[in-house]
């Protein structure tokens, strides 16, 4: 139903440009639930709607999240989009850049910022196939430059790795969009210029401008006004990087000062002829104080405003730290804790074991003594029975020993027919005897 509704939405779009006030608070609120539902189709209408309720309501909903982790993963789906991959009529492109300008507007990490600027500044250069063209300038400025918090440019950030990864794409956008071309007549300050410029002396990378970068980047400078040139001259950082493309005719460093120089010398001059010195020389001295004063001003606003940023920077690397040193603690107090139910269950398994032990123990002096006992029953009983047989045996003897005394008197003896009777009779009381004595026949 929803995905139903953002269709409509959409085509609304498509017919008008963009979407009255109530549609779009429409739009972004059924982004922003389907995002909430984890709804994957989403992302399909983030590449579809205009920025402003599509690519913010992604923003809000990661603010909610808590875990970095979670956020690197929305981030990463809204990246590897096929329609942001593709990038048709620049559209993914413009989307990239908003949600990097937001994602630093909105403090997560400056590590993500650059990761999704990259990413877009990559896709930019790549599905381009005239350049970087006045669309792409042109977005860049208005997406990115003039709409992140300026902060971002004056943040000191050697050694980064993303910085440097994307370095090549990065500095081909911001360059040819600092120092356009001027057909393309992108209104740009001079100190935007100066801060993209001084943020880009920070990438490590080996790529060179080419012939019409370098053109656009010296008649842009061309128009700056001298105490500007001035600075960008002997900003170090800059020039160890950018120095070999700047035309040394626009170096108006020595032109300032031998113009000082001369014009000090024929006010001494003045002094030492006429001894007396008219309001002119003094109004020149004045201006150039006041020019000095000026250039030292803004060198010291530059300076202030980097510190500011720096200050920020760090404040929320350290808010971050902090976060994560707490979240490492409570950790730490969950294992420890679980850890002295575990040392108190060894212990009272340990006792439990002891006891067992001890038990095992008296049952196998139990079963010592009862074994011994079991032996000397043993023992005794094969003495009785022993006993008894020989008793049994005697009295059996003795039994038939009248029996056995008849028979050796007779045996020698014809058996006649009495005789046969009378052994019959012997015979009988003989088994009869052993009968008696327990023998069954």
């Amino acid at each position: 139903m929803q995905i139903k509704e953002l269709d409509k939405l959409y085509e609304k779009q498509r017919e008008n440009s963009k979407l009255g006030k109530g549609d779009a608070q429409k739009a972004y609120d059924i982004v922003l639930q389907l995002l909430e539902e984890d709804n994957i189709l989403v992302y399909d209408y983030l590449m579809k709607l205009s920025p402003e309720y599509g690519v913010l309501a992604l923003i809000e909903h990661m603010k909610s999240l808590r875990d970095e982790k979670l956020i690197s993963e929305k981030i990463q789906i809204f990246l590897n989009h096929d329609e942001f991959q593709k990038n048709p009529n620049n559209m993914g492109y413009k989307r990239g850049l908003v949600l990097a300008a937001e994602v630093f507007n909105n403090k997560f990490s400056f590590n993500q910022t650059i990761k999704v600027l990259g990413e877009t500044c990559k896709i930019g250069v790549i599905t381009s196939k005239s350049g970087i063209n006045s669309q792409i300038a042109r977005y860049t400025y208005q997406d990115f430059i003039d709409s992140i918090d300026n902060l971002f440019f004056n943040i000191e950030v050697k050694n980064n790795k993303y910085l440097d990864n994307y370095g090549d794409y990065i500095e081909q956008i911001l360059i040819n969009t600092i120092f356009a071309d001027k057909k393309f007549n992108i209104d740009i300050s001079t100190k935007e210029q100066m801060d993209v410029l001084i943020f880009l002396s920070h990438i490590n990378n080996s790529s060179k401008l080419s012939k019409d970068e370098i053109q656009n980047m010296n008649y842009h400078i061309s128009t700056w006004a001298d105490e500007i040139k001035e600075v960008l001259l002997n900003h170090e950082e800059v020039m160890r990087k950018y120095e070999k493309y700047i035309d040394k005719q626009v170096d108006t460093a020595e032109i300032e000062i031998s113009s000082k120089d001369h014009r000090k010398s024929l006010a001494i001059k003045g002094q030492d002829e006429d001894k007396k010195v008219d309001e002119k020389t003094i109004f020149n001295k004045l201006l150039e104080d006041i020019g000095e004063l000026e250039k030292r001003f803004l060198i010291k606003d530059k300076q202030v405003n980097k510190l500011i940023a720096n200050l920020d920077f760090y404040k929320g690397e350290y808010e971050k730290f902090k976060k994560q040193s707490e979240d490492l603690q409570r950790k730490l107090d969950n294992l420890i804790e679980k850890n002295q139910l575990v040392m108190e269950r060894n212990k009272a398994l340990n006792l439990e074991n002891n006891s067992i032990k001890d038990e095992l123990n008296k049952l196998k002096e139990n079963e010592r003594r009862y074994q011994e006992q079991v032996d000397e029953v043993f023992s005794t009983n094969e003495i009785m029975k022993r006993s008894a047989v020989d008793g049994f045996k005697k009295k059996l003897g003795s039994s038939l020993r009248m029996y056995y005394q008849d028979f050796m008197d007779i045996q020698d003896e014809v058996v006649d027919e009495e005789m046969g009777e009378i052994m019959k009779i012997k015979v009988k009381e003989m088994f009869e005897e052993l009968q008696r004595q327990g023998i069954q026949v």
